[in-house]
């Protein structure tokens, strides 16, 4: 004898399998969330991958929507240089950027910018370029510049206009300029180094004008698209148009070759230790005290400000040679028995 099939049964049945694909579906497409967890952090320095491309601004602005892949593999490296971070506190102008958290060095520049860094925002605060010695270019946003308004996700935008005093050419000028951007597209990225997955897309427009004694010198135009992975912290692509009035139009693209996972193991980071170096600023050439004996499985590491490690050196020892070190703005880490960073700090040889 045949039992008669429960209708109702059969009725939960659909809607459990229309459940589960919709889940399945759900889980396919789930967008990727920007915190303040991907910005980057005080000792970040990754090498950045120089390209000599050209960004298409009507190409690229039509790569945009949900689970887009976009194909960058093939770019043309021609030349590796870092963008290191060290507390603005201890940049060479302290005291013009005090409310800032970052400073962000790019050597093949001599440029240096500040920013502040929070759940809510980043935000640009000035830059100073060195030019050359005793001529430096100087800019501070009396009213800060929103790059990028924290959570962002697919579809987050945002316009802010930013002011303020600079100098240049031993002139006093001003600059006003307004920012837009849209988070106009999510999906996975694939670099020359590898496939990124969780990766939105920003796209901003920026535009400034520089015056002098109140009358409009020329404006900067700026198109940039740049791509960051949840997974991962800082930009992992960044291509951008500029329009100078001096300069003429430039193009600027590079990627991170080698990116800082945002806790890739799971595991809590390794406990700080307060580990102090003596004096700070030291001579060039000089020795560097340390506040105790490193152990025989330790080591200390030195880098440059284009992320290329100087020194490395692992003894029972409580000093440490700079010899052949010349003087700059140097990232000075303490490594464990594990290699794992116990102390980074930044350390000024002169």
């Amino acid at each position: 004898m045949f039992s008669q099939s429960n209708p109702n049964r059969i009725i939960m049945k659909k809607i459990y399998l229309f459940t589960l694909g919709l889940l399945s579906s759900v889980a396919a497409i789930a967008q990727p969330t920007i915190t303040e967890v991907n910005m980057p952090q005080i000792g970040d320095a990754p090498s950045r991958g120089i390209c000599s491309d050209i960004p298409n601004a009507s190409t690229l602005n039509a790569q945009t929507g949900a689970n887009y892949s976009w194909d960058f593999s093939g770019l043309n490296e021609v030349s590796t240089a870092a963008f290191s971070f060290i507390e603005a506190a201890d940049s060479y102008w302290p005291g013009d950027f005090a409310g800032s958290t970052h400073c962000g060095i790019t050597p093949e520049d001599d440029a240096f910018t500040f920013y502040s860094i929070s759940n809510a925002s980043l935000e640009t605060d000035g830059y100073r370029v060195i030019v050359a010695p005793g001529d430096t270019v100087e800019q501070d946003y009396t009213d800060s510049e929103v790059v990028l308004s924290l959570p962002a996700t697919y579809n987050s935008s945002g316009t802010d206009n930013f002011s303020g005093p600079g100098f240049a050419a031993s002139t006093n000028i001003t600059a006003d300029g307004t920012l837009s951007y849209t988070c106009d597209g999510y999906g996975t990225l694939q670099l020359p180094n590898g496939t990124y997955q969780n990766v939105l897309r920003y796209h901003a427009n920026r535009s400034e004008t520089l015056s002098v004694l109140g009358f409009p010198a020329g404006t900067v135009t700026k198109e940039q698209w740049f791509w960051i992975s949840a997974d991962y912290r800082f930009w992992l692509l960044l291509m951008e148009n500029t329009s100078d009035p001096i300069n003429g139009v430039s193009s600027t693209v590079w990627y991170q070759k080698t990116p800082n996972a945002v806790n890739p193991t799971g595991i809590a980071d390794v406990a700080q230790e307060d580990f102090t170096v003596y004096p700070n600023p030291v001579a060039a050439n000089g020795t560097l005290q340390l506040s105790r004996a490193l152990s025989a499985d330790e080591s200390v590491q030195l880098f440059d400000t284009q992320g290329r490690m100087v020194k490395n050196m692992n003894e029972a020892t409580s000093a440490v040679s700079l010899d052949c070190v010349n003087a700059g703005i140097y990232v000075m880490k303490v490594l464990n028995g594990n290699g794992q960073a116990i102390s980074t700090q930044k350390l000024i040889v002169q």
